[in-house]
């Protein structure tokens, strides 16, 4: 299980940061983290715990983050510290409350189930969330994201996934994350991600 602490005793004093380490990661491990730090941004800008403020500040990380390739480039380095920094004002939501409850249990990385999930939990909430049209009022197309995250959505790998999914959506449902998510979900919202699939990639 994941155990998430907080305190000013973990604030670093310092952070160093050397992106081009990264260069020799697997690519999809670096995909994954661009997908990670999506998940951060844009829950923490839909959070209904947001502010104006907040929400500004993450539309501009956000803005920046769309010139980004799904891929290594030497911005993702703070623009994903700063999509963190933007979330941790407010909270995230059912991406981070499913990555949580499946980690334990699926063996898979926290980085690339956000990444996975990111993509059916936002059509959810662009059908159900009242938080949703901010995108729009801080000049973010939605149309736009969700071809990003369409870009990190793999449906054969999705479908592996799924019978856990289904096989724990109680304990995803309790999560503290997914309480905070940008439209209430409930128990039989587990249909909608029976019979997601995603859109082609537009140009």
């Amino acid at each position: 299980k994941k155990v998430i602490r907080m305190g000013a005793e973990l604030v670093p004093d310092m952070i160093v940061s050397h992106p081009e380490f990264a260069t020799t990661l697997p690519a999809e491990l670096i995909r994954n983290a661009c997908g990670d730090s999506w998940s951060h941004a844009l829950e923490g800008f839909l959070s209904p715990l947001g502010t104006d403020e907040s929400r500004a500040d993450l539309a501009v990380v956000m803005k920046r983050m769309l010139q980004q390739p799904i891929g290594y480039a030497d911005a993702w380095f703070e623009l994903s510290a700063l999509a963190c920094a933007g979330q941790s004002k407010t909270s995230v939501g059912l991406v981070h409350g499913i990555a949580h409850t499946l980690e334990g249990v699926i063996g898979w990385g926290h980085a690339k189930l956000c990444s996975l999930y990111l993509l059916p939990v936002m059509s959810f909430n662009q059908t159900r969330s009242p938080k949703w049209p901010y995108l729009a009022e801080h000049g973010l197309d939605d149309v736009i994201v969700l071809n990003v995250m369409r870009q990190l959505f793999e449906p054969a790998v999705y479908a592996e996934a799924l019978p856990l999914l289904k096989e724990h959506w109680m304990k995803v449902l309790r999560d503290p994350c997914s309480r905070t998510n940008s439209a209430l979900v409930r128990p039989a919202d587990i249909e909608f991600f029976e019979s997601f699939q995603s859109s082609p990639v537009t140009p």
